[in-house]
């Protein structure tokens, strides 16, 4: 199954993400902030994507986005944000991450957003 780490530090928008995600065929993990997401990214590993608000405090998703591709990762990243596209932020990790969703957004058109850059893996209907 298709693994994803769902960052965001609003309880709320956090699990509505999550839920929407799982909905779709996703299994999602999450975090509450920036320095939980790299902390399961590093030590937990095995995730096919990342979907990360970009304000988040402790260790904004900016912040993040930076520190994993420090790291090498080409994972790919959907980063959420209320900022303007032409804000310095936005200006500055937009050729760090797969996609810029900016708020407000239809979460319930988040999956297909996430499937262009995350797809789903064909799971096998049996063992032979």
């Amino acid at each position: 199954m298709t693994r994803i780490l769902v960052a965001d530090d609003d309880p709320q928008v956090r699990g509505l993400t999550s839920s929407v995600l799982q909905s779709a065929g996703y299994e999602v993990d999450t975090a509450a902030d920036g320095r939980e997401a790299f902390s399961k990214l590093i030590h937990n590993g095995g995730y096919s994507g990342l979907v990360a608000d970009g304000e988040m405090h402790p260790g904004s998703g900016f912040e993040l986005v930076r520190k994993i591709r420090d790291c090498g990762s080409g994972l790919p990243v959907i980063l959420l944000t209320g900022h303007d596209s032409k804000d310095e932020e936005v200006v500055g990790v937009r050729d760090l991450v797969s996609r810029v969703v900016h708020k407000p957004y239809d979460v319930f058109e988040l999956p297909k957003i996430v499937q262009e850059y995350i797809p789903l893996k064909d799971i096998p209907l049996s063992e032979e």
